[in-house]
């Protein structure tokens, strides 16, 4: 009867404890920086993802640190 209670009561502190699970993730995002041979950072560079297979498309610049992101980019772009 003592290793079914302490059982229970492991099993239950358990459950009680344990996290909760994160959802999958929907979208991702697209982060990176744009470097001459010099290895500078290039101010200003157009970067573009297109699929044209689900006709997606994002244009945007990099900052002044030459970098750039695209944000909730859908899967299989």
């Amino acid at each position: 009867m003592s290793n079914t209670r302490s059982l229970f009561v492991l099993l239950s502190a358990s459950f009680l404890l344990a996290g909760t699970a994160n959802a999958q993730v929907l979208y991702g995002n697209l982060v990176g920086n744009v470097t001459d041979p010099q290895q500078a950072a290039v101010t200003g560079a157009a970067v573009s993802i297109k699929s044209p297979s689900t006709g997606y498309s994002v244009d945007t610049k990099t900052d002044d640190r030459g970098v750039y992101e695209i944000r909730n980019v859908p899967p299989g772009v």
